[in-house]
C-alpha cells in the first residue's frame, strides 16, 4: 500500500503539467523555493503505467537538499506521508530541477487525489509546497 500511495503522491504532482494554472502553491509562508514549472509525462495520469515528472524552480536563497515530503490524500483524508532523499547545494537565483519516476500500479484505488510536496533542506526546514489534484 505504501507504494501505491507514493506513486498517488508523485502522480498528484503531475497535475501541474508544466503549467502552474493546474497546480498550486499551497503555503505562501514557505518561499525559499518558487516552483517555476512542473512536467508530467504520460498526462493524464493512469493506472498501471511508468511517469516521468519534473520539477524546475528558482532558488530564492542559498539551500542544500536533504528530501522532499509527499503528502498524500485521498478523497480529502490523509492517507500517507513520505520521504524520498535529495541532495544538491544550490545558490540564490540557481534553477533546481527535480526529476521523478515512478510506476502508478493497476491496483490504485480510484477517486480523487490530492498531494502536498515540500523540499526539506539540511537543516529540516521546509522550502516550498506545491499541491495537485488528479482523479483516478
Amino acid at each position: 500500500m505504501k507504494a501505491v500511495a507514493i506513486v498517488l503522491c508523485i502522480l498528484a504532482l503531475a497535475q501541474a503539467g508544466g503549467m502552474l494554472g493546474v497546480g498550486q502553491n499551497c503555503d505562501t509562508t514557505l518561499t525559499a523555493y518558487t516552483v517555476t514549472s512542473f512536467n508530467v509525462t504520460p498526462w493524464p495520469p493512469y493506472k498501471n503505467t511508468n511517469m516521468s515528472m519534473t520539477m524546475i524552480g528558482t532558488m530564492n536563497s542559498s539551500q542544500t537538499l536533504k528530501s522532499m515530503n509527499i503528502y498524500t490524500y485521498y478523497k480529502g483524508s490523509l492517507l500517507d506521508v513520505e520521504t524520498v532523499a535529495e541532495s544538491g547545494t544550490y545558490t540564490a537565483g540557481q534553477t533546481a530541477t527535480i526529476n521523478f519516476k515512478v510506476y502508478l500500479p493497476s491496483i490504485a484505488p480510484s477517486g480523487s487525489y490530492t498531494v502536498d510536496v515540500k523540499l526539506v533542506n539540511t537543516s529540516g526546514v521546509f522550502l516550498n509546497c506545491w499541491q495537485v489534484s488528479f482523479t483516478l
